[in-house]
């Protein structure tokens, strides 16, 4: 008499384990489509950078971000370098 209720437990922790395993693998799954997803997002996003760079408009776009690089960097030179001479200056 107890031996059918031992098996209706036991069929149902297998049950409740094989549930919680699909559900460990269908939550796998979700983060791997989220990743997947984001991944796809982050190509696309490269591909139609690569192509508006390769029109002029892109390449217009390119040369004033260098200008303005180049622009940044000599000013922060001549500023550091204007304070040098004029703190010798001062100090004659």
């Amino acid at each position: 008499m107890v031996r059918p209720y031992i098996a209706w437990v036991c069929s149902y922790v297998e049950l409740f384990s094989e549930l919680s395993n699909t559900e460990a693998e269908l939550t796998a799954l979700v983060s791997l489509e989220e990743n997947m997803a984001s991944e796809l997002r982050y190509l696309q996003q490269r591909y139609d950078e690569s192509t508006f760079n390769r029109t002029w408009k892109g390449q217009s776009f390119i040369l004033m971000r260098h200008a303005t690089g180049f622009y940044c960097i000599f000013r922060s030179l001549i500023v550091s370098f204007y304070d040098r001479v004029r703190d010798l200056f001062r100090k004659n």
